[in-house]
């Protein structure tokens, strides 16, 4: 009960500390960040940048779809614009998991000591008391996963953890499944990563179903971003779906690839820091080898998720019948001035 209280404490930390980032990013720079993606329609490449930049910022690829859903309603992008911008996105959450799981213990305090002085010394002066929020949601995000990791710990290092481990040995199917429910608990693709890391390195797990572990993670954070886009409009869906076809491609192609990708594993790093960047090579490998068929799946996503047809409410105005006579009878007889005035005007 302690490990589990423990783990969900921490996994809500990490969402404050991801919306408190999210919130204080956007009243800092969101008028600039929305009009920078509201620029990228000229080239892919240019939307690509904006994508992978305004999820560095935002440290949220789900809040970066929010806003192109946005442009997308107001008809201001494309969709084939919007799933490039979602592509660049997924290559900055994967770089911004590389640099998050580097051992930034000094760091961590000096940004919530820095934004904690920002955000209530000059809570008068916004732009101050913003970039306190940034600061202190960056810092909270780092003691959150510090508290992830150092929580699953001991469990991790049991030996019913590492019997239960040496039994996904060939499960490849289980093993996806596994890491979408640890994504989904965690609420982050990060953190189930970290995870996976950690149960590598107490050499329990094989290296074909580590790596199905973090192909799994990263469709949990499609999960996740379907949910959240379920309660919005289809253009949001539409989004959402896009990027996770993105995502399931590649990784079909990468289960296909598993023996060749355990050989390089073998001859490079050892299997902890290798499952993180192979995180950010699948991500990276979404992005280069979906960017050409952008298009070709914005047709599919149009096709399979069609604009809403709600039924008006009974007391909206309806469409008179074409078929109707033009000239609608009234039951009022003139006025006697309006009786006049006819008779004065007439020939």
């Amino acid at each position: 009960m302690h490990l589990i209280l423990g783990l969900l404490s921490a996994v809500a930390l990490l969402a404050f500390a991801v919306a408190l980032t999210k919130k204080s990013m956007l009243r800092l720079f969101g008028s600039s960040i929305s009009r920078i993606i509201g620029r990228s329609v000229d080239s892919a490449p240019r939307a690509f940048i904006t994508g992978m930049l305004a999820t560095i910022l935002l440290q949220s690829s789900t809040a970066t779809s929010f806003l192109v859903s946005g442009f997308l309603k107001k008809g201001l992008l494309a969709l084939g614009t919007a799933l490039t911008i979602m592509l660049g996105a997924d290559l900055g959450t994967a770089i911004m998991a590389r640099l998050l799981t580097y051992d930034l213990s000094m760091i961590c305090p000096l940004l919530m000591l820095a934004g904690t002085i920002c955000f209530l010394g000059y809570s008068e002066r916004p732009k101050v008391k913003h970039t306190g929020g940034i600061l202190m949601g960056l810092g909270l995000i780092l003691l959150s996963l510090s508290l992830i990791v150092s929580t699953t710990r001991p469990a991790l290092n049991s030996d019913i953890t590492a019997m239960l481990l040496n039994s996904l040995a060939g499960q490849m199917a289980f093993s996806v499944i596994l890491g979408m429910g640890l994504a989904v608990l965690c609420m982050s693709s990060l953190a189930a990563v970290l995870l996976t890391s950690l149960m590598c390195s107490t050499g329990a797990i094989l290296p074909d179903c580590s790596m199905a572990l973090v192909l799994g993670a990263n469709m949990g954070s499609c999960v996740l971003e379907l949910l959240g886009a379920s309660r919005q409009g289809p253009e949001a869906r539409r989004v959402m779906t896009g990027n996770t076809l993105f995502r399931i491609v590649i990784a079909a192609a990468a289960l296909i690839l598993m023996p060749l990708l355990v050989r390089l594993q073998e001859r490079t790093l050892p299997l902890a820091d290798f499952v993180i960047w192979f995180h950010v090579g699948f991500n990276l490998c979404v992005c280069v080898v979906m960017l050409p068929f952008v298009n070709l799946f914005s047709k599919l996503v149009l096709a399979l998720i069609p604009d809403d047809r709600t039924e008006p409410p009974q007391d909206a105005p309806r469409h008179l019948d074409r078929s109707a006579p033009m000239s609608i009878p009234s039951s009022r007889s003139p006025t006697p001035r309006a009786r006049s005035c006819a008779w004065a005007t007439a020939p």
